[in-house]
């Protein structure tokens, strides 16, 4: 008992020991940093080392502050997340009401460059932090790191304020497109969050099996989608209805993408997948109101809503601004369609039975005039009809991939490599009708108005200064004088799509149709009044245009058609116009085919078409490109660049001028051109300026500077 006794004191004594030196040695080190004189060590290393004991202190002192700050952070964990979440939710909403900037400027082309640009990379930045914010708000919702209610209300924050706080879009203010972008950002990283998340799990159970389960996975599917869609993705990108893009000597050549992102990436944005067909989507009651709001203060309870012609309107009433406005002012209310229609009205809207009735009225006074200069005129017209197509913002590549059918029509008639020179239509294909394709139709500027303007009034606007009384006159004007009765209609709420607004008002006179409409376009329950761009609504929507149970491009088309019939006799000229590629996700213009392909079908068969010069055309390619423009992708530059330009001519324009114009399929061109020659197509064989003409060999048009592009970034050759 003594002896156990005494081991333990022993032990005692010698831990005791243990802990004396233990607590010597530290002073010892301490003291290696703290008590140095100079004598021992000299002037200059003593300082030496004296900082050195400095500089050890302070991060003697950072560690422990380090330490000490873990610490708390893991006992007060749930808190000090908690205070963090609270922070990005203010964050987040100091950020957004920071982006409802309103553009001081009258016009959309002034606020783009002088308001939109300049402000754009702060926009991005802000949207890129308030988006990241929501995700990491989820993360720590889910991953209960604090109390729920808070990050919980942190993204429900979002979840409102980036979907129902504000969706307008309109000429001055953009909260609706910002919105929109939040939203693509956020399911994309809430997408890759959520794999990262079903990875991590599925590793920590199976370890290394999961790893390469996944790995060989997705290596497959890589392989698959790489010979599949991207190694024969340009396939179709250099050939056409007759042909191919053909490589000159001394002449522009085509750059030539390595990657076809359209192409491998089709119908991957197709968000109208997640909506009902327009056939199957129901008029809601809210529509009802919406009609009620904006015309019972012209019509009161009138079950017909007729829509006056606006081509007697004073110009200040026709701007992009104005148009809706004027088109609920000047309709009229009727209690029944046939008083309506005698009272030639071309568009009635029936509100018992949410439904426009369209029937063109033939206006006997007016074909007559029309006759008499025709018949009066010296020279008479290449082409008796012309039917132009105009759909803004697609590629002549795109035109193939998204509009296959409306392409096939021309396709069928169309003659195998016409352009080479050596290949002459023989008789029989003189009496046909023949297609033409423009493989190097080359867009002046990636803008519409510029196009447009050029194809309307054969210049730039913008570059003119003029008097009142020297505005610009539209080419519609010289049709009429050449005794052609016009019309147009759009799916868009404007005159025309060349941007009729305050800046170009003092420039030009408006194109004045004889028959004209925007009623449908103005639709409020198709254009929001307070947000004319709308991402899910109207003529920009990214999901597909619906109106009252139909396709909003078969009202244009139905008005069209209507007045091929009611003018048979008559010269005539028709301008159709449609916004279906002007949208980010470059899918919407899907949805174009069917209605346009069966009109051009019908057209033919009920041959309604004879006679007819058929132009489909657009401006420039997609110049919207969303992701594609943010990936920086390089055939996306080169597309936008080369816009489509399809041409059907009749039997007697063929049997003449065929071979000539077939030629031009491999020469630059531009809209210039086309202007041209739909001039010499109205005034006849001594057009004076024949030689700018597609009727006339375009071989002088060999660089891009030779039809006026002199920007590089708008040349599409190499």
């Amino acid at each position: 008992m003594s002896k156990s006794l005494e081991d333990k004191n022993q032990m005692g004594l010698q831990l005791v020991d243990v802990n004396q030196k233990n607590y010597q040695k530290k002073q010892i080190d301490e003291s290696q940093y703290i008590q140095i004189s100079e004598d021992e060590q000299g002037g200059d290393q003593a300082i030496l080392i004296s900082s050195k004991q400095d500089n050890k202190k302070i991060c003697f002192q950072i560690k422990k502050v380090y330490r000490n700050t873990l610490d708390f952070l893991k006992k007060y964990s749930k808190q000090t997340i908690g205070v963090v979440s609270v922070i990005f939710s203010i964050l987040v909403l100091a950020s957004y009401f920071s982006l409802k900037e309103k553009c001081p400027y009258d016009s959309d082309h002034t606020c783009l460059k002088q308001f939109i640009f300049p402000k754009l990379f702060v926009w991005i930045c802000k949207v890129l932090f308030n988006s990241l914010a929501t995700v990491i708000q989820f993360h720590i919702l889910i991953s209960k790191s604090t109390y729920t209610l808070i990050p919980a209300y942190g993204f429900l924050q979002s979840f409102y304020l980036f979907i129902f706080n504000d969706n307008t879009i309109n000429l001055h203010y953009y909260m609706g497109g910002i919105n929109a972008i939040h939203i693509i950002i956020i399911a994309f990283l809430l997408l890759v969050y959520g794999l990262i998340r079903i990875w991590v799990a599925c590793f920590k159970k199976y370890k290394w099996i999961c790893f390469f389960g996944n790995l060989s996975v997705i290596l497959t599917v890589l392989i698959l989608f790489y010979y599949q869609s991207i190694l024969h993705g340009c396939d179709y990108w250099t050939k056409g209805i007759n042909g191919q893009i053909e490589s000159q000597q001394s002449s522009c050549n085509i750059l030539l993408p390595k990657y076809c992102w359209y192409k491998i990436t089709h119908q991957w944005q197709d968000l109208s997948l997640l909506f009902p067909t327009c056939e199957n989507a129901s008029t809601s009651q809210n529509q009802k109101l919406k009609i009620d709001q904006f015309f019972s203060p012209y019509v009161n309870s009138s079950q017909f809503i007729a829509f006056k012609n606006l081509n007697s309107i004073p110009e200040k009433n026709r701007t992009d601004e104005e148009i809706q406005a004027t088109a609920f002012r000047q309709s009229k209310g009727y209690s029944s369609l046939e008083q309506a229609f005698n009272d030639q009205y071309d568009v009635v809207f029936d509100r018992k039975e949410q439904k426009y009735h369209i029937d063109v009225q033939f206006n006997k006074t007016l074909s007559e005039e029309r006759k008499k200069i025709a018949n009066e005129n010296p020279s008479k017209p290449l082409s008796k009809n012309i039917l132009i197509i105009f759909i803004d913002a697609i590629s002549r590549q795109s035109m193939h991939l998204k509009l296959p059918k409306t392409v096939e029509w021309f396709e069928k008639r169309s003659r195998m490599h016409s352009y080479v020179p050596e290949n002459k239509q023989s008789e029989e294909d003189k009496k046909k009708s023949q297609s033409f394709e423009f493989y190097k139709y080359n867009s002046l500027k990636p803008y519409t108005y510029d196009n447009l303007q050029n194809l309307m009034y054969g210049q730039y606007v913008r570059d003119v200064e003029v008097s009142e009384e020297e505005k610009l006159v539209s080419i519609v004007e010289d049709i009429k004088q050449k005794g052609y009765v016009t019309g147009h209609s759009s799916d868009q709420c404007q005159t025309l799509s060349l941007s009729f607004d305050y800046e170009t008002f003092g420039l030009i006179n408006s194109s004045r149709y004889d028959h004209e409409t925007q009623s449908y376009a103005c639709d409020p329950n198709f254009q929001d009044p307070e947000s004319k761009f709308g991402l899910f609504q109207g003529p920009y929507s990214i999901v597909r245009r619906c109106l009252y149970g139909k396709t909003m491009a078969e009202y244009p088309l139905d008005y069209a058609k209507s007045f091929f019939k009611k003018y048979k006799d008559n010269q005539k000229f028709m301008h159709l116009e449609f916004s279906y590629g002007h949208e980010g996700t470059g899918e919407v213009i899907n949805y174009l085919d069917d209605p346009l392909s069966r009109f051009l079908e019908n057209m033919t068969d009920e041959g309604l078409l004879k006679d007819t010069t058929v132009i489909l055309l657009s401006d420039h390619g997609l110049h919207m490109q969303g992701i594609f423009y943010l990936l920086q992708l390089k055939n996306v530059f080169i597309e936008i660049n080369l816009p489509g330009l399809f041409i059907n001519i009749p039997p007697e324009l063929n049997e003449k001028y065929g071979d000539q114009i077939a030629l031009n399929q491999q020469s630059l061109v531009s809209v210039k051109n086309l202007h041209h020659f739909i001039k010499q197509i109205i005034v006849g064989e001594e057009y004076e300026n024949y030689k700018q003409s597609l009727f006339n060999h375009l071989q002088f048009q060999k660089q891009c500077h030779d039809i006026g592009v002199f920007d590089s970034g708008n040349c599409s050759c190499k």
